[in-house]
């Protein structure tokens, strides 16, 4: 037997004073990828999402979603007289057959229910069955209507209600009344959690969702073997992929198209935004976007990998460390108060404490490279476009704006010079005069020559 969904994302468009709810995102993915995640297990012929204008977080996330074809169905240009139901139903590629009808703002909706609703559907010979909140819970109303109905009678309902000039506003509702008004059988189905037809149309609901999701997917991934310490204190997409063995501590927020390896700790008090990180990674109180973090890597505390960053194995970004654009090789370490962008860093490269990679010329942005086991030292700063040798050492406190040979060492600082008896003859009767003197064993009103 054909089957067909359709899935409406057209309704409340002012409720959340920006979008339809159905559009809204929702940890890593919109609103509707989650009706569409359920509808996904129905294994159908053909699926419909009608929207009245898709913008760019549906569309994207159509292009990038695996699994059955979506065919976006998008109001823009349809006649002013269809309802998203109608222009769906015109659109169907098969005349006869089941097709499901409902809401793209309720993400709660279990794969189960959809399964339970379809197998009831085409066993009992219904027009129509729909979905119905539990014994004793509120008013259908405030629910979404979901229902599985016989393609011919939904066509008819639809052509009818356009005989009366009402297919602006057809919706599931509609359809019901027509075939209860033909004495057709409407079967109803109860489901066991009011939450699967809870609708998303205000913030308030779109807020409480997404603690049900979080559960859903922080218990599936423990189900899997990632070990998550405080799950009420981590947030995990649902586009995020986490590997047997990955260890989650408490305040963790793994983002968008993250990916953790097994033997990996990650947090306390990290987000991973895009983010790769390979096994055996240790990531502590960092923010990271668009980065990889190669495979025994240790990154934080208070570290910040900017988009383009890519660590080698073993490398280390320590505490107070920011880093854009970047290539960081094998065992390197940045242990900590520095900053490194636009660069390419060779293998076993120490970078001390306060460097900085001075790129931006005020027009131009300007690439560093330092190479294998080069030695930078505390308060450098690299004026680019410049290049550090292999083995090369630069002397702490200089400003290198030349090229470094290969096991040279740099030095660019003026000499130092002491000015004797300094103290006390400018801070006389301070603190300060009182201690040089202690030192030397003087009196306070001694004074240097």
């Amino acid at each position: 037997m054909h089957r067909s969904v359709i899935v409406l994302a057209t309704h409340g468009e002012d409720a959340l004073h920006s979008r339809p709810p159905a559009t809204q995102p929702l940890l890593g993915q919109p609103v509707v990828g989650y009706v569409l995640d359920a509808v996904e297990t129905l294994k159908t012929d053909c699926s419909l999402l009608v929207t009245c204008a898709a913008g760019p977080a549906v569309t994207d996330y159509l292009a990038n979603r695996a699994g059955t074809p979506i065919t976006l169905v998008d109001l823009a240009g349809a006649p002013t007289s269809n309802s998203g139901l109608v222009s769906a139903v015109r659109a169907l590629p098969q005349p006869e057959g089941t097709v499901v009808v409902l809401g793209g703002d309720i993400p709660l909706l279990r794969p189960s229910v959809l399964e339970a609703l379809v197998t009831a559907h085409e066993s009992t010979g219904a027009a129509a069955t729909m979905l119905t909140l539990p014994h004793g819970a509120p008013d259908p109303a405030e629910g979404c209507a979901v229902l599985a109905v016989d393609t011919r009678f939904l066509t008819a309902a639809v052509n009818k209600l356009a005989t009366e000039g009402r297919s602006a506003t057809t919706g599931p509702e509609d359809v019901l009344r027509f075939l209860q008004d033909e004495h057709l059988k409407v079967a109803m189905l109860p489901v066991a959690d009011a939450l699967d037809l809870v609708r998303c149309v205000e913030p308030i609901a779109l807020a409480q969702a997404g603690l049900v999701l979080r559960q859903r997917i922080n218990d599936a991934w423990l189900r899997s073997g990632v070990r998550i310490v405080e799950p009420q204190g981590v947030w995990i997409d649902a586009t995020v992929h986490l590997e047997a063995g990955a260890l989650l501590e408490p305040g963790v927020i793994l983002r968008g198209c993250t990916s953790v390896a097994a033997h990996t700790v990650i947090g306390p008090d990290t987000t991973l935004i895009d983010t790769k990180v390979r096994s055996g990674a240790h990531v502590l109180r960092t923010h990271a976007v668009e980065s990889i973090i190669g495979e025994g890597a240790s990154v934080g505390p208070f570290a910040h990998l900017r988009p383009g960053t890519k660590l080698g194995e073993d490398t280390r970004i320590g505490t107070f460390v920011e880093v854009k654009e970047t290539t960081v090789g094998n065992g390197t370490q940045v242990a900590h108060l520095a900053y490194v962008g636009n660069a390419t860093i060779g293998t076993a490269v120490n970078i001390g404490a306060g460097t900085t990679f001075t790129l931006y010329d005020g027009v131009r942005k300007h690439s560093t490279k330092v190479g294998d086991a080069a030695f930078i030292g505390c308060q450098t700063s690299l004026v680019a476009p410049v290049e550090i040798g292999a083995g090369a050492f630069t002397a702490a406190g200089s400003v290198i704006t030349q090229d470094v040979p290969p096991g040279a060492l740099a030095v660019e600082r003026g000499e130092q010079r002491n000015v004797a008896g300094w103290v006390a003859r400018r801070r006389a009767g301070t603190p300060w005069a009182a201690a040089a003197a202690a030192a030397r064993g003087t009196t306070i009103d001694d004074t240097d020559t």
